[in-house]
């Protein structure tokens, strides 16, 4: 299974978007970016923003493994 960051790395490699380009739609650093990265500590709001700074959605379910309802 992958890590976040694994992930985040996977998405910016499949859509071309440099941690640079990120790191600046974002208004961070590219050292905070990379620091980020390595230590794996995402908040929601982290997610969100580097989703959204992808072009992407981010999306957490939870789903009832007896009935299958998704939450």
């Amino acid at each position: 299974m992958l890590s976040i960051s694994e992930k985040y790395l996977a998405v910016a490699k499949h859509k071309g978007i440099s941690i640079e380009k990120v790191s600046e739609k974002l208004g961070f650093s590219v050292q905070n970016a990379y620091k980020k990265l390595r230590r794996g500590n995402w908040s929601d709001e982290d997610l969100r923003k580097y989703a959204d700074a992808l072009g992407c959605d981010y999306e957490v379910t939870f789903i009832d493994r007896e009935t299958g309802e998704r939450f």
